[in-house]
């Protein structure tokens, strides 16, 4: 999970912001840190077996959004 982080820098700075000015979504900036909890849980899961697990259905989605943010708030 760390090393998705560290080497996927869009994630890395999506989900752990530099200090000072960052855009707000109304004003073009960013993805919510939800897209880039899914985008984790697919970099984390692409080569394994839960993979083919992963859907896009919004149910799955969320599911797996939780538990990346859960495990990252550990």
């Amino acid at each position: 999970l760390i090393n998705s982080i560290l080497e996927d820098g869009e994630v890395k700075q999506g989900l752990f912001p530099a200090p000072g000015a960052n855009l707000s979504l109304s004003k073009g900036g960013s993805k919510t840190k939800t897209d880039y909890h899914w985008t984790l849980a697919n970099l984390v899961f692409e080569n394994t077996s839960l993979g083919s697990l992963i859907t896009a259905k919004d149910a799955d989605k969320k599911f797996w959004q939780l538990k990346i943010k859960n495990r990252l708030h550990a």
